[in-house]
């Protein structure tokens, strides 16, 4: 409670500093990164390190206290650390990253700028790490068709991401083949050394792959296509999983695994009993009844009538016929 009370009072009190009374910035809103000592450029910090903050050009109009602004820190799990009033502009804010207790998580952090309604303005992360200590956070994403046809070819894109925030060493992806289905290919959309064991085409089991390492943020991309088994059931599903890892520390395991489920139908597949309405009654199937126009089938050809002409002999279009003579008085 005097927490809170505290916090209200020091923002009233920021509402009217004298940043309120500056000019509005030409330029959006910047914030930069350094050592603790605010003069070298850094984005890489250890758990106990001091980071340095600068933040500025603020739009902050003369009396208006919703251009109020302060600094946040938040760990990874975008749990607020650390928050500074800002009073001028630009400042300088020093923020200590601890070493222990509940925000002692390595990973990506963030610094922003926060205005009156708690809305982030400006942001920029940076990375912390264990000393000595490599980690990395490897994220597998999976996109596929919503729903399938027996028989049908199908594709399921993979990709398998390093978040961070170290390198990667040896990823590897395990790929189930989905139920209902058999493998038939793998396409490989990377440019990174890797090496792929894979199911002979038509059988079961899973697809593996090695990518011998992942820079922070960077990622490889897999197509993996299956075969839809034809005696599959309407209703049945095209489901399989998707693991990845590494030999580097993991740092988030939640992301390392991931599910997709296709639904199977059957419709348009086979002809039904509402198919029958598209052969009028008494028209055997395959054949097309004929139009109006056509001799009917079975009926012999007719006479061809001679057309009328539109003007008889003899008579003058009626452009050309002359005005009928006056009767005589």
């Amino acid at each position: 409670m005097f927490f809170v009370l505290s916090a209200t009072l020091l923002f009233a009190a920021l509402s009217a500093s004298p940043l309120l009374h500056s000019s509005r910035a030409a330029g959006p809103e910047t914030i930069e990164l350094f050592a603790g000592d605010c003069f070298t450029p850094k984005t890489t910090f250890y758990l106990g390190d001091t980071i340095c903050v600068r933040a500025a050009n603020f739009p902050a109009a003369p009396g208006l206290a919703p251009h109020y602004r302060r600094v946040n820190l938040s760990a990874p799990n975008l749990g607020v650390v650390d928050t500074i009033g800002v009073m001028s502009d630009p400042d300088y804010y020093k923020f200590w990253i601890p070493s222990t207790g509940t925000f002692a998580q390595p990973g990506k952090w963030r610094v922003q700028t926060v205005d009156v309604e708690t809305s982030a303005v400006a942001d920029i992360t940076f990375v912390v790490r264990y000393p000595r200590w490599y980690l990395a956070d490897m994220l597998v994403l999976k996109q596929g068709p919503d729903w399938v046809l027996p028989g049908d070819r199908i594709r399921y894109e993979i990709k398998v991401r390093n978040n961070g925030p170290d390198f990667a060493e040896y990823v590897q992806f395990s790929e189930q083949v989905p139920t209902n289905a058999t493998y038939y290919g793998l396409k490989v959309a990377t440019d990174l050394p890797y090496e792929c064991r894979v199911p002979a085409v038509g059988g079961t089991g899973s697809i593996n792959c090695t990518v011998k390492g992942l820079k922070v943020d960077e990622e490889a991309t897999f197509y993996a296509y299956y075969i839809i088994d034809e005696r599959a059931k309407e209703g049945d599903t095209c489901e399989g999983g998707t693991q990845v890892y590494s030999r580097t520390e993991e740092l988030n395991k939640v992301n390392n695994e991931t599910w997709y489920s296709s639904l199977i139908t059957r419709i348009g597949t086979d002809p039904g009993p509402s198919d029958e309405v598209d052969n009028p009654e008494g028209m055997p199937t395959g054949e097309t009844p004929p139009s109006e126009g056509e001799n009917p089938k079975d009926m012999p050809p007719g006479p061809t009538p001679t057309p009328e002409p539109e003007n008889p002999p003899g008579i003058p279009p009626p452009d050309d016929v002359p005005p009928p003579e006056p009767e005589n008085p």
